[in-house]
């Protein structure tokens, strides 16, 4: 394994501060320029981590726009690696007759590291920093979990399937840590193109009831998930699971079946937004930022109540 690319990843953690009474990070001073959170985003295959983070660039700059806030990277290496994987996800559709997505794994030892920021428009001094860190469930497993303030686990398209054994033991260990260590966790439906799509506007993200319900239910099968949010995310769009291969290989094709066929990402937003809100809960309540987060989730909870879904309480 190359240990100066996971050590590089676990460098990036800041150190992971202890719950308050309540179960919520203690946030920076309200005066303080730059506040940051570190989250440890972790699945069956970096690839499909990867994929994530390119959705979450993709659909928050729309909605914190919309609010006067700007979310960006300046990082270069974040940047260059995100547009590359959101340029290649695209490409897929201009390729020819069979539109075909394996996902490989080209780099699932270690991990990577993205690094956004949340400002005001014009004001980048005063900022929210996000720390993604994406590294495999496997890796973590092995090489140990680094310092985060939060746990995301995407959950992938097997774990829909009746034979969802790998899925369980795996994702349990990891929920079993998180609780061990106090960590807030969120767990990511992806992968569900097959069944249905985001309905994406500027009133917020719905997807169908029946939909949500079918995902949550094979997602609590596989591990015990009560009072964890479970947030749909749409990674691919026109994309939708078809098999896995012999090797383990995730295969995808043209999605007909929810009239998406180009690559549209939706809702990847919705956790990052909900967990800024979450882990500064009680504090830095003057903040504008975090005043106009609060105000975009109250949006997205509305749609979501009014296809009949409550996430996060």
């Amino acid at each position: 394994m190359p240990f100066g690319i996971y050590d590089a990843v676990r460098q990036a953690a800041t150190k992971k501060k202890k719950p308050d009474s309540a179960g919520n990070k203690k946030a920076a001073p309200p005066d303080k320029a730059v506040s940051e959170i570190t989250i440890l985003l972790t699945g069956r295959t970096t690839a499909a981590l990867t994929d994530f983070a390119a959705g979450l660039h993709a659909d928050m700059s729309p909605v914190t726009n919309s609010e006067g806030l700007a979310f960006y990277s300046q990082n270069n290496e974040t940047i260059q690696e995100i547009l590359q994987r959101q340029k290649k996800l695209s490409a897929i559709f201009l390729g020819g007759n069979k539109v075909q997505y394996r996902l490989e794994d080209s780099d699932n030892s270690g991990g990577k590291s993205y690094s956004f920021q949340l400002s005001q428009a014009g004001m980048p001094e005063h900022c929210f920093k996000i720390q993604l860190l994406c590294i495999s469930i496997a890796e973590l497993l092995s090489s140990g979990v680094p310092n985060c303030d939060m746990l995301w686990i995407l959950a992938d398209a097997p774990c829909y399937e009746e034979e969802n054994d790998s899925c369980r033991t795996s994702f349990s260990q990891m929920l079993t840590y998180a609780k061990e260590q106090e960590i807030p966790v969120y767990l990511l439906a992806g992968q569900f193109e097959k069944f249905g799509k985001i309905r994406d506007s500027v009133s917020g993200c719905t997807i169908e009831r029946t939909v949500y319900s079918f995902l949550t239910e094979h997602i609590h099968s596989c591990f015990e998930t009560e009072g964890i949010p479970i947030f749909p995310v749409q990674i691919y769009g026109g994309l939708s699971y078809q098999e896995t291969d012999d090797d383990g290989t995730l295969v995808f094709e043209e999605n007909h079946f929810n009239g998406l066929c180009i690559y549209k990402s939706a809702g990847c937003y919705i956790p990052a937004l909900y967990a800024l809100e979450f882990l500064y809960t009680g504090e830095q309540e003057d903040n504008e930022i975090i005043s106009k987060v609060r105000k975009i989730n109250r949006i997205q909870k509305a749609a979501f109540f009014s296809a009949g879904i409550e996430i996060g309480g």
